[in-house]
């Protein structure tokens, strides 16, 4: 779909390596995988997780590849998701550095991982490893100005969120919100 991938890391997922020796996932052959470990423990309905990790432009110029793998695996490690399938695919079509992670919920002894408060772990998670590696703390959506945002889609999202924001601003009890 022209987006622009480039594969980082993987583990326990069927990978064939392309002409250049660089990973060319077949992404059938990677699902496969995923499908024969979330095998192990059927109780685990939506076996699958995707995580974003995403940095400010500024910090750019150091994320190398391999950084970018570093802070994923740490990011990893700390939400204690280190012992399974995971495949980490970094996306080069925006200014901002991001990569895409997903990981399988049934971990490679057959348990189900821990994703119990996920939100809440993940912004620690995140805020520490962008603390102690010196990265840019990104700007929340809703603090975007109108000329960072160059597709629709963003504009569309960042105006719902700001007219979202002047909403909440003027309700002083949530009994005031409509049903």
């Amino acid at each position: 779909n022209h987006k622009q991938v480039r594969v980082l890391d993987y583990n326990g997922v069927n990978v064939r390596l392309g002409d250049k020796g660089q990973p060319a996932p077949n992404p059938s052959e990677v699902a496969r995988s995923f499908r024969l470990q979330a095998m192990m423990n059927p109780d685990v309905e939506k076996p699958v997780i995707h995580v974003s990790l995403s940095w400010p432009k500024e910090d750019a110029p150091r994320l190398s590849d391999a950084e970018m793998v570093s802070a994923a695996r740490e990011y990893l490690q700390r939400m204690g998701w280190n012992n399974t399938q995971y495949f980490i695919a970094r996306h080069l079509e925006k200014d901002n550095p991001h990569l895409h992670i997903v990981l399988n919920k049934v971990d490679n002894d057959g348990n189900r991982l821990n994703d119990s408060f996920y939100k809440l772990n993940n912004k620690d998670v995140c805020r520490a490893i962008t603390q102690e590696r010196n990265y840019t703390m990104g700007r929340p959506k809703m603090v975007s100005t109108a000329k960072d945002i160059s597709n629709p889609r963003e504009d569309l999202r960042y105006r719902i969120a700001q007219a979202t924001m002047r909403a909440i601003a003027q309700v002083i009890a949530t009994r005031q919100l409509p049903y």
